[in-house]
């Protein structure tokens, strides 16, 4: 996909203002606006300053980034952006949503949280640790990657596991999960080698 430029300030203001977008070094940025000067207020939005600073247009790269699973106190949720011809072209609440895991349900959003900075830092527990979550009780759902969550099962000893909000297998609960049977559902089964590498690295 070919890289979009803005070299009209009042343009870029009406497509990126309240939105996420990154800067050419891969960082993640909230833009509060942008003058018809090219100037751009915003912050740092994984930094630990969280005070607006100026940047210039030609600071960023407009190139869509990758977004996924999202983990708040108790559950997962499947952060996506919505098929829109009109759109944004960075990432706001208007133009992504939540999806829950198993339905078409979505939730509300406000993409400045702490867990959707989680999401695009890439930070999320381990397999192991998300295995635990779900079967102490803690979480009924737990990402622990983009693309891929545990629950509950509905056979009892049985994890499910969801890509992308949607139900692809199961497997059985263990003490060692370096020798984890993954059971996939029909039609699902070339998902098998990307999940056991974001499980145990295989």
């Amino acid at each position: 996909m070919s890289e979009i430029h803005y070299s009209e300030g009042w343009y870029a203001s009406s497509r990126l203002s309240d939105t996420i977008i990154r800067d050419k070094l891969g960082e993640y940025w909230y833009i509060y606006s942008v003058e018809e000067s090219g100037k751009v207020s915003c912050v740092d939005l994984c930094g630990k300053d969280s005070l607006p600073v100026n940047k210039n247009l030609e600071d960023f790269s407009f190139m869509p980034f990758e977004l996924g699973y999202t983990n708040n106190f108790d559950s997962s949720f499947y952060w996506c952006r919505l098929a829109q011809r009109h759109y944004k072209q960075g990432v706001n609440n208007v133009n992504s949503i939540l999806l829950a895991n198993g339905t078409n349900k979505t939730c509300n959003l406000n993409t400045t949280s702490d867990m959707c900075k989680n999401t695009l830092r890439n930070f999320y527990p381990s397999f192991e640790l998300s295995c635990d979550f779900v079967l102490s009780g803690h979480k009924k759902s737990s990402a622990f990657c983009k693309d891929f969550a545990v629950a509950l099962g509905k056979n009892k000893g049985f994890l499910k596991v969801y890509y992308r909000s949607v139900e692809v297998g199961e497997f059985a609960v263990m003490t060692d999960y370096s020798n984890l049977v993954l059971n996939m559902n029909k039609g699902v089964e070339y998902l098998k080698k990307n999940l056991e590498k974001h499980c145990y690295g295989k």
